[in-house]
């Protein structure tokens, strides 16, 4: 990740070493440190080596019942930065197990997962969607000028209805926030 932030590109060889010893260790992997090796990977601008995304998938599969209400977007965030879309299954299965755990998102992962999902072209299935609206809603008052920003692109990507409570709401909370809004959260 420092490598892929200070833009030093990582030798083939390093790579190549550091891939195999994540292959050999991946049953040691949570999900925060799949959604980390996920976002270092998109970092670095590098394709990464062959069987790497496979293993880290696989591991994300095997351990989705363990992933916590702000593990999932996070992960989903880490894949859309390296514009990987997840195999069908494991999508599949990261949003149900969403679905199951949307109660327990703050407003950040509410925005963050949409924002993900609007990133990969990937439309959320309506009854998730509705859950995610709703909790959006009654978690707005903490949300910062990003979360609303995040919030109302997503939606707008992918062209999605924002429902009127939700949207006045929305509304509202930004009258509030506004004098911490950067340049790119106003353009939103």
């Amino acid at each position: 990740w420092g490598c892929g932030m200070l833009a030093l590109p990582v030798s083939e060889e390093l790579m190549s070493s550091l891939a195999h010893r994540a292959v050999l260790r991946i049953d040691d992997f949570t999900p925060h440190d799949l959604a980390d090796t996920f976002w270092a990977l998109g970092a670095l601008s590098q394709d990464p080596p062959p069987g790497l995304l496979t293993s880290l998938s696989s591991r994300a599969l095997s351990t989705i019942q363990s992933f916590t209400a702000d593990d999932i977007p996070s992960l989903l965030w880490a894949l859309a930065a390296i514009a990987h879309r997840p195999p069908e299954v494991l999508g599949a299965r990261l949003l149900g197990r969403a679905a199951v755990l949307v109660g327990e998102m703050g407003p950040a992962s509410v925005a963050t997962m949409l924002w993900a999902l609007a990133t990969l072209e990937w439309t959320p299935p309506q009854d998730l969607l509705s859950q995610l609206q709703m909790q959006a809603r009654l978690t707005l008052d903490a949300a910062t000028p990003q979360d609303l920003s995040s919030l109302l692109w997503s939606h707008a990507v992918l062209r999605l209805h924002i429902p009127d409570p939700l949207y006045a709401a929305v509304q509202e909370r930004a009258l509030h926030v506004q004098p911490l809004f950067s340049p790119q959260c106003v353009a939103h």
